[in-house]
């Protein structure tokens, strides 16, 4: 009998955990506001695709609610991002490393969510938005650097 009560046991866990699939999903966020390390203020977007168990998706929604991207996946987007984009410049976050700065994002982000059961697919910074006096710094400072050959046209 125990034997029996042992099998049924197992056939039920083996059944739960079958259900438990992994899906994909993605999220597309607005604007947030990160500081360069010259303390200028820049609006960053952001997108993912990333996957999750169900059972982690029905609790992620249980407690945060069925917006639980907003309420839980964008604060530790801001916060990694912030900790990351306070080393570089503005020219350089809009600009000159963007694609470097893309990499390391995406990388601190998988380790991120790795640790809560979520995994990073893609990447992206989406956008940067600047002040209209920054743009125009930022504007200057590209002509300066094309006409002392710094940089190529």
């Amino acid at each position: 009998m125990k034997i029996l009560v042992f099998i049924l046991i197992l056939f039920i866990f083996f059944l739960s955990s079958c259900n438990d699939k992994v899906v994909s999903n993605s999220f597309d966020f607005d604007y947030f506001t990160a500081i360069d390390k010259e303390t200028n203020e820049i609006g960053v977007q952001v997108r993912s695709s990333y996957c999750l168990k169900t059972s982690l998706q029905e609790k992620l929604k249980k407690e945060y609610g069925k917006h639980y991207k907003d309420s839980f996946l964008l604060p530790i987007c801001t916060k990694v991002s912030r900790e990351l984009l306070i080393n570089y410049s503005a020219g350089d976050i809009y600009n000159y490393k963007r694609e470097e700065i893309e990499q390391k994002l995406k990388t601190l982000m998988k380790m991120e969510f790795e640790t809560k059961n979520i995994e990073i697919i893609e990447f992206y910074v989406s956008s940067i938005k600047l002040s209209n006096k920054l743009r125009e710094k930022l504007t200057e400072e590209h002509i300066q650097k094309i006409d002392s050959g710094e940089i190529d046209k």
